[in-house]
């Protein structure tokens, strides 16, 4: 069984690593840099874009959530995580790593975790004064937010 939230801009996916029931499971994170730049550009230098700069430091922060619920992270080199978007033209920037011993709390509250974190981090870089959603939005209620942003 696999846990995901993706839409058109990031993703967010938890799925098994191994055929042990017991296993480790496989954390995937991805943000389309391409459709964030008409939102980043001008906001930024060369290499400093705040959607991949805040998906590293979501990284090491669902680190610290996943230590905090009882699971441990372990890095991992695996292109387990390719064809999770499909093929395109669009750039990606992606993060992966392992968690062993996932609690079901830490498994109900990853992507509300992951996604709010993602927004605090990232979006007020580009928008100082933006109000973020308070409430934990599906994947296309957050793609919609995203996507007002162009304007």
């Amino acid at each position: 069984m696999n846990y995901e939230y993706i839409n058109d801009y990031l993703y967010f996916v938890l799925k098994p690593y191994s055929a042990r029931s017991e296993g480790p499971w496989l954390y995937c994170s991805g943000v389309n840099t391409s459709l964030f730049l008409p939102i980043t550009t001008g906001k930024h230098r060369f290499g400093q874009n705040p959607v991949v700069k805040g998906l590293q430091s979501l990284n090491l922060n669902v680190r610290s959530f996943a230590i905090s619920k009882g699971a441990q992270p372990a890095p991992v080199k695996t292109s387990d995580c390719a064809g999770i978007i499909s093929g395109g033209t669009d750039m990606w920037s992606t993060e992966a790593f392992l968690i062993e011993n996932a609690t079901e709390v830490f498994l109900n509250g990853l992507f509300e975790f992951a996604v709010k974190d993602f927004l605090r981090l990232s979006l007020p870089l580009c928008f100082p004064d933006i109000k973020l959603p308070e409430e934990f939005l599906p994947p296309d209620k957050l793609q919609s937010f995203i996507e007002a942003l162009k304007c």
